[in-house]
């Protein structure tokens, strides 16, 4: 939903919103920039990022979405954000002209009672600012849901954007009565799907291994089918966690839906 409507190409509206709440000023997007960051050599993982996107202040800005937000995820995108940083001085300009650079993470479960916590480099004993132009900012979805949605729907529009993330579709039509610009996410939402109920796809490297994991059950040795075995549990669990329809899970991963449901149980 997010990519498909709220980082929609053409239409920056929404996605102007929601970073001017997240940085506290009003925030232009100019255009989209290529999320895919430059390897060094043939050993070095491939570094894609969610969405990345200049603002008309020359601003850039990666927007990463995370469904969980642990240290790994942590140090992922930290990696993930120096690459950017890098790359962002051109050729032959001096570094004190160096662009700002954000890094907002959208996190819709993580383990923090702050709305928003904001990282930046600072000397330890005097708080002195190494850098102006590099700032991390963790955003806490679920928590701006909870302390806006149920008290504020009909009184105040303050966040409501970055609680829209949050919402399921009932949510999300009764906002849609209270902003015009909701509405036009709500309705975009129904193009999409019929039903208007969001779904979540896999991305093309997620449905090769699957794929490929599912083909290569048949014939194997068992021990190597145990593997792949595990290989298609652990995605189908990944799936079940990102709200996918347990139906459509069974034609992709030619389970049975009592498999899944078994999956679905198993701790």
């Amino acid at each position: 939903m997010f990519k498909s409507i709220i980082g929609d190409e053409d239409n920056f509206k929404i996605m102007n919103a929601i970073l001017s709440d997240v940085l506290n000023k009003e925030v232009k997007v100019k255009r989209y920039l290529n999320v895919e960051r430059k390897v060094n050599n043939k050993k070095e993982k491939g570094k894609t990022l969610d969405i990345v996107l200049e603002t008309l202040d020359n601003d850039i800005i990666d927007i990463e979405l995370n469904n969980k937000f642990d240290k790994s995820i942590k140090i992922r995108n930290l990696i993930y954000f120096s690459a950017l940083y890098s790359e962002t001085k051109k050729k032959g300009e001096k570094y004190q002209k160096i662009r700002n650079v954000y890094q907002i993470n959208l996190n819709f479960k993580q383990n923090s009672n702050l709305e928003k916590e904001e990282y930046i480099l600072k000397e330890i004993n005097n708080n002195k600012k190494y850098l102006d132009n590099f700032k991390i900012i963790n955003v806490n979805i679920a928590k701006y849901k909870s302390n806006w949605y149920n008290k504020n729907i009909n009184k105040d529009k303050n966040h409501i954007y970055l609680t829209l993330l949050g919402c399921h579709k009932e949510e999300i039509d009764e906002l849609s009565k209270v902003d015009e610009l909701i509405k036009e996410v709500r309705d975009r939402m129904y193009q999409y799907n019929e039903d208007g109920t969001l779904t979540f796809t896999l991305s093309e490297e997620e449905e090769i291994e699957l794929l490929n994991s599912i083909y290569y059950v048949n014939g194997l040795e068992d021990g190597e089918k145990k593997g792949k075995k595990q290989g298609i549990m652990s995605i189908v669990k990944n799936m079940l966690k990102l709200g996918m329809n347990e139906e459509d899970i069974a034609k992709i991963s030619k389970l049975s839906l009592k498999e899944i449901e078994k999956i679905k149980n198993k701790k």
